[in-house]
Order: structure tokens, then C-alpha cells, then sequence
């Protein structure tokens, strides 16, 4: 319905008229409430698999057996045989049963288009790996592929990745994890940019310092060991070290001091480096997560209110449908009797089910 003030209309009207309802005839329409509250069923009505508390559980499930793998990492002996590790070997028996009737679930309920969704087709390969593991592999229990099997477990950490997309309900995580994945491209250039500078600087600090033995050669004696060549030395080794500088890892007594102790002027060369490196481009990589994630952020609120905006107006037009035909007389307003009837349309209830007439209540209020 795109005239406003007709959506206004309908909203008025289906009010007015339950309030009527509610004064005139109340027992009558608590009776007509239970019924919204208990019958009713339709097609649309959302199967198990994609409901919130299958996915929490499914979830719940998925922590667990994450931990579990820690557990006898840790408490048990990963690669031993069937019959050493038998209580673990029940527990993954367990997880699998799930997992797989999770998965069967979804391909029977989804059909082809089950496969559509990256993260399904990851939890089917990981369940897969996991039936050939536990099922088929582990029983044999040959020393030969023992270390397939240890590979074919860690796999399983996968599944954790999978955690994060099943609680997207934590818009926080969410949007943290989207920022990330949008800031990568940019980060990219910004990791580029920094190789760059390392190794310029990683060319004139192999010259300046690792070549100059004239200067280090006698400073290594006195010093007591330090040894200009391991940390400037070469190319390769210079930008080691500068990389080392940028993350202000003992910067200053391990490296710096030495340096300028021999050549005070090099200081100047640090100090913008420093400058450049930890202050500018580190920062510059906050500042990019920070944005994408604000960016996901606002991208995010507009879809849900563009999805919002469409609920609301299907809901309009199939309500005003459905008034319209409850509408006998076609006198344009609804008698006590009429709203009862309407209510009673097995539509009527799924929309009250899924709580769209409380919705636009309150959007009208």
C-alpha cells in the first residue's frame, strides 16, 4: 500500500474496531485472543532448522566439542588407538551424530539451494572429513595414518569459524568481524606501503651501519658481544631489524642506543622512522578498521530498516486484503461481528504469531 494516508486509514480501523470489540463484546474477544494464541498453522510457519533456538543450540554444541578437542589435546593422547582412548572416541561418536543430522536437516529442508550458502558448504566438508576420520580411518588404527588422522582433526577446528556466522545475533561481533573482513583490501596497501619503507630503509641502514665495520668492528669488544652484522647485516636482515623498531620491541637498548653511542646524527634517522612507522602508519591501520567498521555499521542499519520498510508494507497490503473481504457490506468500515470473523482468517493469526500487527501498532502510535 503506498498511500500513507490510506495506511493510516487501515491502521485506525483495525484499532478503533478491536477497542470496540474489547468494550462491547470482552469475553467474547479474549475467547477470539486465545484462538490467535493457539490455532492456526500455515506452510510459511519456520522450520526448526532455521529457528533461533536450533542455531543457539547447534552453536552451544559446537563450543562444546571445540573444547572437548582442547581437552584431550591436553588430558589424552591425540593419535592413540580406538581401544586407549575409548571415552573420547564415544564423545566424538556423539558430536558427529548431531553434526551429521544437523547437516541432513538442512539438505532435506533446503534442498539445492543448501549448497548456496558458503558456511553450509564448509560444515558439509568438515562433516564429511569427520564420517571418514571417525567412521572409516580410526577403526583401522595403522601407525601410518596416524598423522592423517591428527590432520583431519585439527581440520575440525574449522567448525569454530562457523560459530561466528551462527551468532550473528551479537550485532556487536558482527559488525567487529565484518569492519575486519572490509578493512583487509586497504590494509593490504597499507602492508605494501610498509614493505616499501623497510626496505629503502632497510638499504641505507645495510650501508650506514652493517658495511661500516671501521665503526663496529672495536664497538663490538667494548659493548660486550653487540654485533652489528646480525642485526644489519644484510638487506634482509635490516628490515628485520627495522620491522623490530616499528613494533617498539627493545628498541631502544637493543638496537638504537648502540647505533647512535657510534653515530649520534643517526638519531635523526630513528626518530623520523619511529615517526613514520608506529605513529603513521600503525595509527593509519586503526584508523581503517575503525572506519569499515563504522561503515559496516551504517550499512548494516540502513538494511535492516530497508527490510523493515518492506515487512511493513507487505503486511499493510495483505491486511487491507484480507479487511476488504471481510468487509461484506462494503460500507468501507468493520462491524464487531466482521473484525471477528477476519481475525479468525488463518493469515490474520500467522501475522499475529510473527507479532506484525503489534509492529505497526506501535509505528502508529
Amino acid at each position: 500500500m503506498k498511500d500513507a494516508s490510506e495506511v493510516q486509514d487501515l491502521l485506525k480501523k483495525y484499532k478503533s474496531t478491536r477497542t470496540t470489540a474489547l468494550r462491547n463484546h470482552g469475553d467474547d474477544y479474549e475467547d477470539d485472543e486465545a484462538v490467535l494464541q493457539t490455532d492456526g498453522t500455515s506452510s510459511t510457519d519456520e522450520h526448526f532448522v532455521d529457528s533461533t533456538r536450533f542455531n543457539i543450540f547447534i552453536a552451544a554444541i559446537i563450543c562444546v566439542n571445540v573444547i572437548v578437542i582442547g581437552l584431550e589435546i591436553d588430558l589424552g593422547d591425540f593419535t592413540a588407538n580406538i581401544e586407549d582412548r575409548l571415552g573420547w572416541y564415544a564423545v566424538e561418536n556423539v558430536f558427529l551424530l548431531i553434526f551429521t543430522f544437523e547437516m541432513v536437516a538442512r539438505m532435506r529442508h533446503h534442498g539445492r539451494y543448501y549448497f548456496r550458502d558458503p558456511w553450509n558448504t564448509l560444515d558439509c566438508i568438515i562433516v564429511t572429513l569427520g564420517i571418514i576420520e571417525t567412521w572409516f580411518l580410526a577403526p583401522i588404527g595403522s601407525a601410518s595414518n596416524f598423522r592423517m588422522l591428527t590432520s583431519l582433526r585439527v581440520i575440525r577446528l574449522l567448525r569454530l569459524g562457523r560459530l561466528v556466522h551462527l551468532l550473528r545475533s551479537f550485532k556487536e561481533l558482527w559488525l567487529i568481524i565484518m569492519g575486519l573482513v572490509d578493512s583487509l583490501k586497504t590494509l593490504g596497501w597499507v602492508c605494501l606501503l610498509l614493505l616499501l619503507v623497510l626496505y629503502v630503509c632497510g638499504i641505507f641502514t645495510t650501508i650506514q651501519i652493517g658495511q661500516d665495520t671501521d665503526t663496529y668492528g672495536e664497538y663490538r669488544i667494548s659493548s660486550g658481544g653487540w654485533d652489528h652484522k646480525e642485526y644489519f647485516g644484510t638487506v634482509l636482515r635490516s628490515m628485520y631489524t627495522l620491522f623490530q623498531i616499528v613494533t617498539l620491541e627493545n628498541w631502544a637498548d637493543g638496537i638504537v642506543r648502540h647505533v647512535v653511542s657510534n653515530e649520534p646524527l643517526m638519531v635523526i634517522f630513528f626518530v623520523l622512522f619511529i615517526m613514520l612507522t608506529s605513529f603513521g602508519l600503525m595509527n593509519l591501520v586503526i584508523g581503517v578498521i575503525v572506519e569499515n567498521t563504522l561503515a559496516t555499521a551504517r550499512t548494516n542499519e540502513d538494511r535492516i530498516r530497508r527490510q523493515q520498510e518492506r515487512e511493513r508494507s507487505r503486511v499493510l497490503a495483505h491486511l487491507k486484503d484480507i479487511f476488504e473481504m471481510a468487509d461484506q457490506d462494503e460500507s468501507g468500515s468493520l462491524t464487531v461481528e466482521e473484525f471477528r470473523q477476519a481475525i479468525r482468517n488463518p493469515e490474520v493469526i500467522l501475522e499475529r504469531k510473527r507479532g506484525s500487527l503489534e509492529m505497526l501498532e506501535a509505528e502508529s502510535a
